[in-house]
């Protein structure tokens, strides 16, 4: 970033990264879904970053704290939880969604299915290796949804 922001290819940002605990497939499932750790609790971490971490980070830098202006990003679980930040609050108007492990979150899917999303601007990759091999179709099923929920190929979807 900072080599980027230099050349002016970004401009300036501040990054926060939260560290993962041992209870992190729970965390990052959302409300609903279940992959075997127990009931999601992606709610409950979206008010961690809302309530505490976001308002720290305003008090002490000067920040834009409109929804346009923050993002959230996470890769593999990570990514399925910058998912639903980004769509089911009105807090994070661009998402990185990098691997997405969204296979366990049936509901989660579901409700993209059945909700109106659109708002965001969302940019979503998936290797060809290893465990991400195996994550292609739900993939794509999230940039079907998104864009039958009005998202723009290269405009709000990447």
């Amino acid at each position: 970033a900072d080599s980027m922001i230099s050349l002016g290819m970004m401009r300036e940002t501040i990054i926060v990264a939260v560290d993962t605990s041992t209870n992190r497939s729970r965390e990052y499932m959302p409300p609903g879904d279940d992959e075997g750790a127990g009931p999601g609790m992606a709610d409950q971490y979206a008010h961690f970053l809302i309530d505490y971490v976001k308002p720290m980070v305003e008090s002490k830098y000067r920040t834009l704290t409109n929804r346009a202006d923050t993002i959230v990003m996470g890769s593999s679980y990570r990514g399925l939880v910058s998912l639903y930040l980004g769509l089911e609050t009105n807090v994070f108007g661009k998402i990185g969604s990098l691997s997405t492990a969204v296979l366990p979150a049936t509901n989660f899917m579901g409700r993209i299915a059945s909700n109106n999303t659109y708002g965001a601007r969302v940019y979503l990759d998936m290797g060809t290796v290893d465990l991400d091999a195996t994550l292609w179709s739900t993939g794509w099923q999230v940039y079907d949804l998104l864009l039958q929920d009005g998202y723009a190929v290269n405009h709000d979807l990447c």
